[in-house]
């Protein structure tokens, strides 16, 4: 299990248990690079890497939970600067599909 502390640019990861729902072994798999903006979202493809959304990026980042400090790349999204989330979906579950969030000053068009 994941979750994502935007403020402090960090990924946690933690040990599921599954038949009772308890989470346990808390620890950072993910120190995020500030130049990749703030780490938000985030979901798992097919393959089981780990995809999380830059708030003020424009892209979404890809990592390898079992070589957490390998950076295996981004996908840009043109027009947005501010992605919130993603999924997959099609088919395959081969597409992917982001949100993203419009502020006031934001002047790209495909913003929100």
């Amino acid at each position: 299990m994941y979750f994502v502390d935007s403020d402090k640019l960090v990924v946690y990861a933690f040990d599921f248990n599954a038949e009772d729902g308890s989470i346990s072994n808390s620890r950072v798999l993910i120190n995020h690079d500030s130049k990749l903006g703030f780490p938000d979202g985030m979901a798992i493809d097919r393959q089981g890497r780990l995809w999380i959304a830059g708030f003020s990026s424009g892209q979404v980042h890809c990592y390898d939970p079992s070589q957490p400090d390998k950076f295996l790349g981004s996908i840009s999204i043109p027009g947005a600067s501010n992605i919130t989330s993603c999924c997959f979906g099609g088919e395959n579950l081969d597409e992917i599909y982001v949100t993203s969030a419009s502020l006031k000053a934001d002047p790209l068009p495909n913003a929100g």
